[in-house]
């Protein structure tokens, strides 16, 4: 029996080894000629320490939420800018609406803008949200219009049944004014409703309360103010209403108001001769305290409320870009 030379046993184990360890080192960390690819190697391991390195990193719940809310910063940071930039487009359309003579009112256009905008959605999750927001940014373009147009308050009056509340209401919505009715106020002054005033104290103290309310909204400005029928029947109710203001006078036919108010009792003025007759008696004691006072006159008969008030605001756009124009 032949004992291998230790150098020959030395060299076979070495091969062996060699051989284990190319059965485990898979091609791509090798040359062509079977040599060790450092340069994969180095980049393998780099790889792999930043990624120890960024699960080491791995951010917390709240560092999470503070990123999103910087973010969320960001995009505050760019509606403010375009918010404003839109506001001042606004009020540019309208001074040049002013300067050229146009018409104000353009009934179609805040539905165009609605649809325009909400034709840009790229997802329906929000659809909702958005044309909320689009409407009270149409809204708040309204008032910011209005108070341009109309820094002063805008006064409704007229007999019973004309539409002062109705009609206030729907301008106060169109032009996103404030509103005050006076008679509401007074009711509210004294605990107890119009009608139980006259019964328990009488029409003086009624017209007592009624001064006292003209007085206090007559402070205000960019309002709509809607009064009772016999405001006017006091020089200094027009007085006040004037400082501040400017009269609407809403008129309607004898018939059209008795078919309007004939079968409502909270009427106490025409208590007792709520017919066609008393409105017209009552009207022929009122018609030249009414004529006297109005800056503009406005029948209602057969008109809608939209109508209404779309002509209320057209004819005070007019008479004041008249007087602009004349002083000018």
């Amino acid at each position: 029996m032949v004992i291998p030379a230790k150098h020959q046993l030395e060299e076979e184990e070495m091969e062996n080894k060699e051989r284990i360890i190319s059965n485990f080192i898979r091609k791509p960390y090798l040359h062509e000629d079977n040599t060790v690819n450092y340069s994969y190697l180095i980049k393998k391991l780099s790889l792999e320490e930043n990624s120890d390195m960024n699960k080491k990193r791995t951010v917390s719940p709240l560092d999470q939420i503070d990123v999103l809310r910087k973010e969320i910063d960001e995009c505050d940071k760019a509606l403010v800018q375009i918010f404003q930039r839109r506001m001042e487009l606004v009020m540019e359309v309208l001074d040049n609406k002013r300067k050229n003579n146009l018409p104000i009112l353009h009934a179609q256009r805040e539905q165009q803008i609605l649809e325009k905008a909400l034709s840009n959605l790229n997802e329906s999750h929000f659809a909702d949200e958005v044309e909320h927001l689009l409407r009270e940014i149409l809204k708040i373009s309204r008032g910011l219009q209005s108070k341009k147009l109309f820094p002063y308050n805008i006064v409704l009056v007229g007999f019973m049944g004309t539409g002062k509340s109705t009609v206030g209401r729907d301008l106060s919505r169109k032009l996103e004014m404030g509103c005050r009715d006076t008679d509401a106020m007074i009711q509210e002054k004294a605990g107890m409703s119009i009608k139980e005033i006259f019964k328990k104290f009488g029409e003086a103290h009624f017209r007592k309360l009624e001064k006292e309310v003209v007085a206090e909204v007559s402070q205000l400005k960019n309002t709509i103010i809607f009064c009772g029928g016999g405001v006017v029947l006091k020089e200094e109710n027009v007085e006040n209403l004037r400082q501040n203001g400017k009269i609407i006078l809403l008129t309607a036919q004898p018939e059209t108001l008795y078919e309007r108010i004939s079968q409502d009792d909270t009427r106490p003025v025409l208590k007792g001769q709520m017919s066609l007759e008393g409105i017209r008696s009552l009207l022929k004691q009122r018609n030249q305290a009414y004529n006297d006072s109005a800056d503009v006159a406005i029948q209602t008969d057969d008109k809608s409320v939209d109508e209404i008030s779309t002509q209320i605001i057209t004819k005070l756009y007019a008479m004041d870009q008249h007087h602009e124009n004349r002083n000018n």
